[in-house]
């Protein structure tokens, strides 16, 4: 039996028009979902063009098919509204994300998050779970996970998802990496280095193998990108290091890295100052 719509976010890379189907019948399980009706519709011009971050092209996009359309679903209006959150029009997201959906309420959630209204955000995002089934809760749980880190509440969304990732077999851990990857990077801009540096070793510590159709969802909704992240890590914890001092440990880092990558790295500029 088919499930609701609000339950569909996935998109099927073998349909067309690309269709979002249930994130955690992908999260999951290695098998395609045998659900039938979408939550969301998406032509395969707008797709490719989200997967890529043209963010405006793929909002242009949608906006023709939404004025030329007679009857404009909710489901349509939503991924609209998550578009437009990703490009920070904040108000007109809100405005998209009038119309209750799951999706909805997510796009509503982040552009209440870029408006900086704590009490509001969270909230709404509390909403989506009346109208999620509970079979795939574990994935509404990782997206606000998601939306508390980027909230700025750091070490609070780690330990949430340190958590989860004890419960659940999904696959949660590359998310965890990501974000002490992102504490890293701002402890960097904050001159906490030796933060920097415990927060790049904890992401190493974190990383394992994982497929790129599995973080497609948290790329289009977050922005998110895991491409080459695990080098990024490394790069980054070479940066933390030099900038501690700890100039020793930074070209062991960046050896290890080079011969990693078959002598193909180079030196920062600012690191042969």
């Amino acid at each position: 039996m088919a499930c609701p719509p609000e339950q569909f976010l996935f998109v099927h890379l073998h349909a067309k028009p690309r269709k979002f189907y249930c994130i955690d019948s992908i999260l999951l399980s290695p098998l395609q979902p045998i659900f039938q009706e979408p939550d969301l519709q998406i032509d395969d011009a707008a797709l490719a063009l989200w997967k890529q971050t043209q963010l405006t092209n793929t909002e242009a996009l949608l906006t023709v098919a939404i004025t030329t359309s007679q009857n404009i679903a909710h489901h349509v209006l939503a991924s609209w509204a998550l578009v437009r959150a990703r490009l920070r029009e904040w108000d007109t997201a809100l405005v998209d994300a009038k119309k209750p959906s799951v999706i909805g309420y997510i796009a509503k959630t982040i552009a209440l998050v870029g408006k900086d209204e704590r009490h509001k955000r969270y909230c709404t995002c509390d909403i989506a779970f009346a109208r999620f089934h509970a079979f795939h809760v574990t994935s509404l749980l990782l997206i606000k996970i998601i939306i508390v880190f980027i909230g700025g509440d750091h070490l609070d969304a780690i330990s949430r998802v340190d958590a989860l990732i004890a419960t659940v077999t999904s696959n949660t851990i590359c998310y965890v990496a990501y974000m002490y990857l992102l504490l890293g990077n701002s402890c960097i801009e904050c001159s906490d280095y030796e933060g920097a540096i415990e927060s790049f070793e904890h992401t190493r510590a974190h990383m394992q193998p994982y497929g790129s159709q599995q973080l497609l969802m948290i790329s289009l909704i977050i922005g998110w990108q895991f491409a080459d992240v695990d080098m990024t890590i490394k790069q980054r914890l070479c940066d933390a290091l030099y900038a501690a001092g700890r100039t020793k440990d930074a070209v062991e880092s960046f050896s290890q890295m080079t011969s990693e990558l078959g002598g193909e790295t180079n030196l920062r500029s600012d690191h042969l100052e």
